[in-house]
């Protein structure tokens, strides 16, 4: 995808036929951290989600790119330049990849028993919080 950006907004452009595809506003500092404030309050009911409810909501993601798949492969094309078989195999790898970690998820995120001085202890995995990209 290519931008052009200014101090107000991003506008979008098709890199394989120069369309503009999309004007997009950047938030104000406030509406970041009014998005900011509900992704926390969120997070503080996601992190007593049990494992097994976090791994369906992931397999129901997967289903829900199924389900949209053209549409998301036709944007990564206008997006990107990429053909749209190619972005077709990127949406079914996706789809993949929540199918196996909602699988695989939950026993990766088991308590293990560890051995440490002497003693026994437990490493547990738990969310932790937000990340901002």
């Amino acid at each position: 995808m290519t931008t052009v950006t200014s101090n107000t907004h991003a506008i979008s452009i098709n890199p394989a036929s120069d369309e503009q595809i999309g004007h997009y506003a950047f938030e104000s500092d406030a509406m970041l951290d009014r998005s900011l404030s509900r992704a926390t309050a969120g997070f503080a009911g996601w992190k007593r989600t049990p494992v097994q409810q976090r791994a369906q909501l992931i397999i129901a993601m997967g289903q829900a790119l199924r389900d949209d798949a053209e549409n998301i492969a036709q944007m990564i094309s206008r997006e990107m330049g990429k053909p749209v078989t190619q972005a077709r195999g990127e949406v079914e790898k996706c789809a993949l990849l929540c199918d196996w970690y909602a699988a695989q998820g939950p026993a990766m995120l088991m308590a293990e028993a560890t051995q440490v001085e002497h003693d026994k202890a437990r490493i547990e995995y738990r969310p932790l919080g937000l990340f901002l990209r």
